[in-house]
């Protein structure tokens, strides 16, 4: 049964089935339509992620970089963007700077923050120097992930 924005569990004669709260699902946004996106996506930035815990954003400019900020460094992590590996159910970056090989997967998932209501339409790792950090993504602008 549906009231609004939720679609509430029913039985096969369409009474609601015992404590039905289990069974509600709700209608999220997407994500990529708040404005700080939006700010993001004016600027240029094609993709990018965040996660918790610590607090960490990913930008990727298709033509132009890959940023990585982890919550309480002085600056970025800035490289130059390559093509990555592209399969039918992820895209890898593989990077490599003087002193650090790291590396990025995108996975054409749903996933939520944990921290908002927003529904993201990618799960991102990002591996750093040892440490997985995981969290969630949105392509701002109608290009692929190259």
């Amino acid at each position: 049964m549906k009231k609004k924005d939720t679609l509430f569990g029913v039985n096969i004669n369409g009474v609601l089935v015992n404590d039905s709260s289990k069974y509600i699902l709700t209608k999220r946004k997407l994500a990529a339509n708040n404005s700080v996106w939006n700010k993001k996506r004016s600027q240029g930035i094609d993709f990018t992620g965040l996660g918790n815990e610590p607090f960490w954003t990913l930008e990727i400019d298709n033509e132009k970089f890959i940023l990585f900020n982890l919550a309480g460094w002085n600056k970025p992590v800035i490289v130059p963007v390559e093509k990555p590996l592209i399969n039918k159910d992820s895209t890898l970056y593989n990077i490599k700077t003087d002193t650090t090989k790291w590396s990025i997967t995108i996975l054409p998932q749903f996933c939520g923050d944990g921290m908002s209501e927003y529904l993201y339409q990618y799960k991102v790792n990002v591996n750093y120097k040892g440490t997985l950090y995981k969290g969630c993504g949105i392509m701002l602008n109608n290009k692929e992930i190259q």
